[in-house]
């Protein structure tokens, strides 16, 4: 039971980035006596389908690993119904990475968070220790090692898009991370798809069978590497520090994000011996290529990866002092549409009134998918598109987005999609 009036310190209280019908409140409250700390939330489709079940999920901002003096918690979310608003991507590291929707606490009301009960009385009689390994990871990151792991592993060029020869993501599961797993007593595996995509390494770590499970994703392949376009001529494949900025393919999307689970689990290993849970470790080397083997990959090692709870780094911040949960994901959709002309190439004084061109259908089917407010019009898409909760309207519009800057930064500066929409919306 949650007490209905929990302290709040002053700093902002956080509410998920997630269409929702009920609001979804977010506290940095200390892990006291009195209160429950379950964290739920949901993952993407891909581990729902996977196992043919909703799973607790929790996208986890590094934030909490390094920095976790505070619980956090939120409320489940049906996968099924999950939409989002994600935005783009960026390849500019920091040592802190996450995406969050700042507010102000509004009322007393409590909120409900619940892990077993038997977890969360280990949890208030490892305090200290938590501090401790909070240090050690800390410790860690500044000695320079946590940097210099990251541009080891940003050196493997494990851009799936377009591969390069030489099987570089099996080198960077075998070389670049499955000794650091080794070395804190996790047994490794590299798994083969069954599809023959792949290949996926598995690190397990079961000390103790009564324990919790929790599964871990992350993915080490990243997009093209793209030498020569990067600012000051910077070399994608090692890490360059500017500030306090990262720069390196994979630092932000999803090399740097991952080892912060890795630092967190050897932290906690060499303050304590050992961790507090049952932990699976999954990474797979097709994300950034739409995961074509992930689904198969899930269900054929369905009873292997059975977790209690699964845990995500791959999402942004808010801004660089402002971590978030992220609950909901942006889907995709994959299609292939094949159009058939005329059997052989024809000279348009002929046949240019006459003939179709393959190429004005094709235009014309992309053009018909919006109509011209932006509004999608593939019939049934909007069917189960919960519509947006004033309060958590109320509480975006709070954050003061500056959609100018924002595409100001990319050389634009109208902004596409539904015109009854505001920009973060979209």
């Amino acid at each position: 039971v949650v007490d209905p009036n929990p302290p709040v310190d002053e700093r902002p209280v956080y509410e998920s980035h997630a269409h929702e019908q009920q609001r979804s409140r977010i506290t940095r409250e200390g892990l006291q006596e009195k209160y429950d700390c379950n964290m739920r939330a949901s993952f993407h489709n891909a581990f729902c389908a996977g196992f043919n079940r909703p799973l607790r999920v929790l996208m986890v901002p590094p934030d909490l690993f390094l920095h976790g003096e505070k619980a956090l918690g939120t409320r489940r979310i049906s996968s099924d119904t999950a939409r989002s608003n994600a935005g783009p991507r960026s390849e500019i590291g920091t040592l802190r990475t996450g995406l969050a929707r700042p507010i102000r606490p509004s009322g007393a009301s409590g909120f409900s968070i619940g892990w077993p009960r038997k977890f969360c009385e280990r949890e208030r009689k490892t305090m200290a220790t938590r501090a401790d390994a909070i240090a050690t990871a800390r410790e860690h990151l500044h000695s320079g090692d946590f940097i210099a792991e990251l541009n080891r592993r940003v050196g493997f060029r494990t851009q799936s898009q377009e591969p390069l020869p030489g099987d570089p993501m099996r080198a960077y599961l075998v070389e670049g991370l499955a000794p650091a797993f080794a070395d804190m007593g996790f047994t490794t595996r590299i798994v083969e798809s069954p599809v023959g995509k792949g290949p996926y390494l598995l690190a397990d770590y079961r000390e103790d069978p009564s324990l919790l499970t929790v599964l871990s994703y992350g993915h080490g392949d990243v997009v093209g590497g793209m030498e020569g376009e990067w600012r000051d001529n910077l070399d994608p494949w090692r890490t360059t520090i500017k500030g306090e900025r990262v720069y390196g393919r994979g630092t932000a999307d999803d090399k740097g994000q991952f080892m912060t689970f890795i630092e967190a689990a050897r932290a906690w290993i060499k303050t304590t011996g050992s961790l507090p849970i049952k932990a699976t470790f999954l990474i797979e080397g097709e994300e950034e290529s739409g995961s074509p083997s992930l689904v198969p990959f899930l269900k054929a090692n369905r009873q292997e990866l059975s977790c209690d709870a699964a845990f995500v780094c791959d999402t942004n911040m808010w801004d660089a002092k402002t971590p978030a949960i992220t609950t909901r994901l942006r889907g995709l959709v994959h299609e292939e549409i094949t159009i058939t002309g005329p059997r052989i190439d024809l000279h348009s004084g002929m046949y240019g009134g006459l003939a179709q061109n393959p190429l004005h259908l094709m235009a014309r089917l992309l053009a018909d998918l919006h109509d011209a407010t932006g509004r999608v019009q593939v019939p049934g898409f909007y069917d189960d598109v919960d519509e947006l909760p004033e309060s958590l309207r109320q509480q975006w519009q709070a954050l003061a987005f500056d959609h100018a800057g924002y595409l100001g930064d990319v050389g634009l500066s109208v902004p596409a999609g539904e015109q009854d929409r505001t920009p973060l919306e979209k």
